[in-house]
């Protein structure tokens, strides 16, 4: 059977208002076809719209096409790249951190970011994220008050339920939320919805595909609830672009088709996330086939002219290196995209530059502003409903006149330009090529203009080019000798007199052509690009600065007293601890019982399994537990793949000396015949997204410990779980590991018995974080005598006679300038015994971000000791640190982990407290005694958007690292 693809011409931009733009879409397809979106057969009516309450501060948001760099934590500078904005996704779970409880922080920091650097932003907010990339991001205190609301697959993997009441109501409070705090923002250029996996419209990978189907999904129920949580977000987002991120299907490419136009139907923009060279299934444009308009640019071609055109793409995947990246380019063009969200080592790259200024140039412009019309000439390479033809803006090549039948070609020469290309071929008397630019573009004109053409310098022959003028249909604008250099060159002629009334030989659809290339009898031509530019067209103005925006305040709860909450901290051999036991079993050792190893090895293939359990725990009489959290330390991994750790409660006893791969206790055998899901409960308790090892994650198991503490006999531990798509073996520090500071912990935290949680109530304006009084500068450290534990809770410390570290009394910032103490500052108190010298910081830090393999580049304190006080930052006597002790405990000397000094750390509401011990034999000749002087400094980091540090305070001088001469002094008194 034979398939004919024709080709779409493309067509002006037209101007109208949306509300215009749908009542003619809609009036159309109600009039012609009979349909109505929200009617469609099996599909669940869609509710009546509340009444959007509106932001009393909102303007309209500034419409910026144009180059946007995906997750750009970094707040990429555009005098680095030739880009637009910055593209940002948060997570559901990091925003709403309990009921009522919003956390803006992180979007709000990111976004004046951004408008500092007058760039426009795209946001979004995600439920879902695969199994590759942080998984189920939904609140777990919504799972745990609604358990329907997501699906545990055979896997334990947890995946929302995207279909339930449940869901969609507590998804459309959360979006309403954020409504209220962004909507009409003029720094936002448009708001990603929030559907399935990264956003898009499928549920998840298609690894769970089968297990969603089996929990109910179809594909008509994907399609309604996808419809719903556009309304979601058309709801709370009336003033702010929304665009649905697209190509991605549940069951059916006919998803793509009802989807995108029930979205354009509602003036909602289409994004499509793997913008590259070609591909299969992009135009399926046979009226009889049941997938006719569903492939993956057809939604484009439908609706390119009504509402935004988006794209996305990554140089390690679609668009990897100039070649990619340039015909990436004309084919994201081709769809009159609005805008593309490119990686950061995509835009980054020198040899980018020159093809992403001409996207530049191109994005979001129409047939009345665009600066050039254009046609990159190839064809395609797939079979199955691809793109055929050109890619082109605003004129075609016309193969149908008489004599200008081109041939395809691909890959001449190793240049980008030649991986696609098309020739004349005289040979069969078709030496010439045709061109005609779209009327609505350039017609009966009296501008100047310049005709480029990027050619194949291959042989010592020639061409000539001739166009419509007005005093001639068919002149001369000049010709090029060849030279046979083997590159691509581009020929340039500046037109005064150009008509382009298409006078020129014209065929097919084509009545007339406006110019055309004439390869003579001498040899063929290769021909790139064919690029008319309109010389008088006016230069568009700069972007004016992003006004100020003060977001809508939302609820929030009011701060707890610091003095109200309390930790209980159990780990092995610590204040007299005996009561934690753990054992890992191995499939290749069936027998073996590893309950006395130093690690803890899991694996994601579930041949190694970790066991871990915390016996004899109890808290203050008269108090409730609040939250429970079990630490867990990574050593090693077999291999850099990224993995999750999970927790799961045990059903079956076991015991560390004697369990084994055949056996949980001495003689007595697993459910089955070995550990498997009737010994441990599904789903589990929680889970972490790791990306690297030398770190410690942290599980909620508060649910559990609730159990244990009210019935210890139910407490049967837990098993760590490793999850991964690769097969990978994770070593964990054990309770008999050497170093006590790195065994496992676990931590209860409860509130006084008479204190009363606050009610959540609006306020009218975000309260101020109390500034804390900064005493007078000195750079003296008194350390008094004193033996404090080490397990992050300063109960335990007189907290006087320290120091207080903020901007205003910082020496040196590197980087940003924290916006006040609130945002980076710590007090900082020293003490001493015999055989310790103790170190604590209060750190106040609204944002608090572990993320990066650097320790340095994370929120956290620096110690630095010069143990002799020579001045010296490296003595030979191994007196000399830089201990860094990071948010989430990790310890660190100069970015080494270390053994010379155990460290502590516990969360705050607004902060964090650490503490570190330093025995004295790490601190070289000093002696601990009353009178002992040690060189002494503080770094604080702060890390607010993720992947980098953003600001650094120094207490003295501007190093940490060195600079021992330029340290203040810690008193031992």
């Amino acid at each position: 059977m034979q398939i004919t693809f024709p080709h779409f011409p493309h067509h002006s931009r037209r101007q109208f208002t949306i509300p215009a733009l749908l009542a003619i879409t809609l009036s159309f397809l109600i009039i012609i076809n009979g349909w109505i979106a929200p009617a469609r057969v099996g599909a669940q009516a869609h509710t009546p719209e509340p009444q959007k309450i509106e932001n009393p501060g909102a303007v309209s948001p500034q419409f910026r096409p144009g180059i946007y760099v995906f997750f750009d934590w970094d707040n990429m500078s555009p005098s680095s790249a030739p880009i637009t904005g910055g593209h940002m996704s948060y997570n559901w779970k990091n925003i709403e951190t309990a009921p009522g409880q919003y956390n803006w922080n992180s979007p709000d920091k990111w976004l004046a970011k951004e408008a500092s650097y007058n760039k426009s932003a795209i946001i979004g907010f995600l439920s879902y994220n695969a199994r590759c990339c942080g998984g189920d991001e939904v609140p777990q205190f919504l799972y745990n008050q609604h358990p329907d609301m997501r699906v545990v697959c055979d896997d334990s993997w947890s995946i929302p339920k995207y279909w339930s009441d449940a869901y969609l109501s507590e998804l459309g409070k959360f979006i309403d939320e954020a409504g209220r705090r962004y909507d009409g923002d003029p720094r936002i250029a448009f708001v990603e919805i929030d559907v399935g996996i990264y956003g898009e419209t499928r549920p998840g990978d298609n690894f769970h595909h089968d297990c969603l189907a089996a929990a109910g999904l179809t594909s008509d129920k994907w399609i309604n609830t996808v419809e719903r949580i556009i309304d979601i977000h058309r709801q709370a987002f009336s003033q702010t672009p929304l665009v649905l991120q697209y190509a991605p299907v549940f069951e059916s490419m006919k998803e793509r088709r009802i989807l995108t136009d029930y979205a354009a139907s509602h003036g909602v923009g289409i994004k499509h996330n793997g913008l590259q060279p070609d591909t299969d299934a992009s135009n399926i444009n046979n009226p009889n086939y049941s997938l006719y308009g569903a492939g993956q640019y057809d939604p484009m071609y439908k609706w390119w002219q009504d509402v935004i055109i988006g794209w996305e793409s990554y140089e390690a995947q679609y668009m990897t290196g100039l070649t990619n990246t340039m015909w990436g380019v004309y084919n994201g063009l081709d769809k009159h995209a609005d805008y593309f969200v490119l990686s950061k080592d995509l835009v980054d790259k020198p040899d980018r530059a020159a093809i992403l200024r001409f996207a530049l140039d191109h994005l979001g412009k129409t047939i009345e502003n665009s600066p050039s019309a254009w046609v990159a000439m190839r064809e395609t390479e797939y079979s199955w409903y691809p793109q055929f033809g050109n890619y082109d803006f605003f004129m075609e090549q016309n193969d149908d006149v008489p004599g200008g039948h081109t041939v395809p070609m691909w890959d001449v020469s190793s240049y980008p330009e030649g991986r696609y290309t098309r020739r004349t071929d005289s040979a069969t008397g078709n030496s010439r090529m045709y061109f005609d630019i779209e009327d609505g573009y350039l017609h009966d004109t009296h501008e100047r203009v310049r005709l480029n053409i990027t050619y194949y310098d291959q042989g010592t022959d020639g061409f000539a080019v001739y166009y419509d003028a007005w005093d001639n249909a068919n002149k001369l604008a000049g010709s090029v000798q060849k030279h046979n250099s083997g590159q691509w060159k581009t020929a340039s002629w500046d037109l005064t007199d150009a008509r382009f009334g298409n006078r020129e030989p014209g065929g097919g659809a084509h009545a007339g052509s406006d110019f055309f290339i004439d390869a003579g009898n001498d040899g063929d031509e290769t021909i790139h690009l064919v690029q008319v530019q309109r010389l008088d067209l006016p230069t568009p103005p700069e972007p004016t600065a992003t006004p100020v925006f003060h977001p809508h305040p939302t609820p929030t709860w009011t701060p707890e007293p610091s003095a109200i909450r309390h930790t209980v901290t159990y780990r092995q051999g610590v204040n007299g601890y005996s009561g934690a036991s753990d054992a890992y079993i191995d499939h290749w050792s069936a027998t073996s019982n590893y309950g006395h190893a130093a690690t803890l090895r899991a694996r994601s293939s579930k041949s190694q399994r970790a066991l871990l359990k915390f016996d004899r725990i109890s808290l203050p009489a008269g108090v409730t537990l609040d939250k429970a959290i079990l630490q867990v330390y990574v050593q090693n991994r077999s291999n850099d793949a990224n993995f999750y750790v999970r927790s799961f409660d045990m059903k079956t006893a076991w015991d560390a000396n004697s369990a084994t791969w055949n056996q949980a206790s001495n003689g007595v055998s697993w459910n089955g015949t070995k550990l498997d899901d009737d010994d441990y409960v599904i789903p589990y308790t929680d889970f972490k997204f790791v990306t690297g090892v030398n770190r410690w994650v942290e599980l909620d198991v508060t649910n559990l410990a609730r159990r244990w503490l009210a019935n210890p006999d139910s407490n049967r531990g837990v098993l760590l779980d490793v999850y991964s798509s690769a097969d990978l073996a994770i070593d964990f520090s054990s309770s008999d590991y050497g170093n006590a500071g790195l065994r496992p912990r676990l931590l209860l935290e409860y509130l006084d018995a008479n204190y009363v949680p606050p009610t959540v109530t609006p306020t009218p304006n975000r309260t101020a974080t109390p500034t804390a009084p900064s005493p007078p500068v000195s750079r003296d450290l008194t350390a008094y005598r004193g033996s404090p534990s080490i397990d992050g809770d300063l109960s335990d410390w007189q907290l006087d006679g320290g120091i207080f570290l903020d901007a205003a009394s910082a020496t040196t910032i590197h980087g940003e300038a924290p916006t006040g103490p609130s945002d980076n500052s710590a007090a900082i108190w020293a003490r001493w015994d015999d055989n310790y010298l103790y170190l604590a910081a209060r750190v106040s830090d609204d944002i608090r971000i572990v993320d990066s393999v650097d320790i340095w580049k994370d929120d956290g304190v620096e110690f630095a000791l010069d143990g002799e006080n020579d001045n010296n930052s490296f003595s030979e006597s191994g007196g000399d640190h830089q201990f860094t002790v990071r948010r989430d405990g990790l310890l660190n000397d100069r970015a080494i982990l270390t053994d010379k000094a155990v460290a502590a750390v516990k969360d705050r509401s607004d902060g964090f407290d650490v503490e570190i011990a330093i025995p004295r034999a790490s601190l070289g000749g000093a002696v601990l005694q009353e009178g002992t002087v040690i060189g002494f400094n503080i770094g604080l980091n702060d890390d607010d958007s993720g992947g980098g540090r953003d600001s650094q305070l120094i207490w003295v001088g501007s190093d940490t690292y060195s600079g021992a001469q330029d340290f203040a002094n810690l008193r031992l008194q």
